[in-house]
């Protein structure tokens, strides 16, 4: 039983984690498209 819940939890952290990064990714897209386009 405490097995299948860290795995869960496992789970939902590197769901949480994978989402966080492709945030972050999109973040530093955004301002390097903006920098290249010269609008800051």
């Amino acid at each position: 039983m405490i097995k299948y819940i860290n795995n869960l939890y496992l789970k939902r952290c590197s769901v949480l984690l994978i989402r966080k990064q492709l945030t972050v990714n999109l973040v530093i897209f955004v301002i390097h498209l903006r920098c290249n386009n010269g609008i800051i």
